[in-house]
């Protein structure tokens, strides 16, 4: 398979504003954004503007149909994913695709065979997963550096769409037929479930408490031209909690919600029998206290030197087109199945589904799928 990606980008709001199109386009690099799709004008409009060699048009099938493109990439509201997937992958395109692949497990799990029959690459976010600073802290706690871990907590929240300036308007975020019955968990939640599965393996048993924690809320901060202010009544539940098991008793906890204004920068915790890891979504630092050396020195919560480990600016920013579309390249050329790949994500996606249920009916759900990540990667 060619390892030269040849992008048809799919969806043209604020991700793509903010987190993809910038620096994704380096044909020198064997990166091309050769398409661009929107039913907006003024996101096309945008988005030409930053890509003007990019073919674009309001119309998938015109995408579909250029056999120029090898890769569509699915930036979209999350409940239009699933079908603008299978249609790109019944078309012959590899996909990757802004996360979940689905809130659907079922619907998750046929696109995942549709892309295997057809030998086809789905890769899906998030991806810090990619980022190699994430790569040591996982090589840091599977080495024992603090011990035997058997807990670790996530705080995978933040205010919500209506509490920062979007360039587009998320009010869609808080509607269930646009973003589901519990929001956060696709959204947020899933940063936390992919990396505590990236280090632990497969969950085994999910529980979760969700409620409505802000009844009411207002978007005035958007900045579309023509943008008129508007305050909704939520109907979808913002705040949810969720407990996972994963082999050999680790329990994990991830908090995903719409209403943390403010929190510590440290999201991620894991706790062992000879210390703990915290470390921030982004970020170029890892804390540590443990009893082992060589991290015993300096005693007490310090900072390691991971100057050599962060991957430099690129990986510190909101950066991830140009990130993800290296990765897939690699992936290609070795022939390995990405580490955010199709069975991987659809792991994630049933975590999330046993979460959704488990929190409408109280009961805890056991998991069947499993996943290993590719030997390729050397992981």
């Amino acid at each position: 398979m060619d390892s030269v990606l040849k992008i048809g980008m799919v969806g043209l709001g604020d991700i793509a504003q903010v987190a993809y199109l910038e620096n994704l386009h380096n044909p020198a690099g064997g990166i091309e954004v050769a398409g661009l799709c929107d039913i907006q004008p003024e996101r096309l409009e945008w988005a030409s503007s930053q890509v003007p060699s990019a073919r674009a048009t309001d119309d998938l099938e015109d995408l579909l149909e250029d056999s120029g493109i090898n890769w569509i990439f699915v930036l979209t509201p999350l409940l239009a994913h699933a079908p603008l997937i299978r249609r790109s992958l019944e078309a012959g395109k590899n996909v990757y695709t802004e996360k979940p692949i689905s809130v659907d497990f079922n619907e998750a799990a046929d696109l995942v065979e549709l892309s295997r029959r057809k030998n086809l690459y789905l890769a899906s976010a998030p991806v810090m997963l990619l980022y190699p600073v994430y790569e040591y802290v996982r090589s840091l706690v599977l080495s024992g550096a603090i011990g035997d871990v058997k807990a670790a907590r996530v705080m995978a929240s933040h205010g919500g769409p209506d509490s920062f300036p979007t360039a587009t308007d998320l009010g869609w975020l808080m509607r269930e037929e646009k973003a589901t019955a519990i929001p956060p968990l696709p959204d947020m939640g899933i940063y936390g479930f992919s990396w505590l599965a990236h280090v632990f393996g497969p969950a085994e048993r999910v529980s979760a408490i969700a409620t409505i924690a802000k009844p009411e809320r207002t978007f005035d901060k958007v900045t579309a031209p023509g943008f008129r202010p508007y305050t909704m009544n939520v109907k979808v539940k913002d705040n949810c909690i969720v407990s996972i098991e994963f082999a050999g008793g680790v329990l994990a906890s991830v908090t995903a919600n719409f209403v943390a204004g403010g929190h510590l920068p440290e999201r991620f915790e894991m706790y062992g029998s000879e210390g703990t890891i915290m470390m921030p979504y982004k970020g170029p630092y890892v804390k540590i206290q443990s009893n082992l050396p060589p991290h015993n020195e300096p005693a007490g919560l310090h900072e390691l030197d991971i100057s050599d480990r962060d991957g430099g600016r690129a990986f510190q920013g909101v950066n991830w087109g140009p990130i993800v579309a290296a990765h897939l390249q690699r992936a290609v050329a070795m022939g390995a199945e990405p580490l955010i790949g199709r069975y991987f994500s659809l792991h994630i996606i049933e975590i999330i589904s046993a979460a959704m249920e488990s929190a409408r009916t109280g009961a805890t759900r056991e998991l069947e799928t499993v996943f290993e990540h590719d030997k390729a990667w050397g992981i």
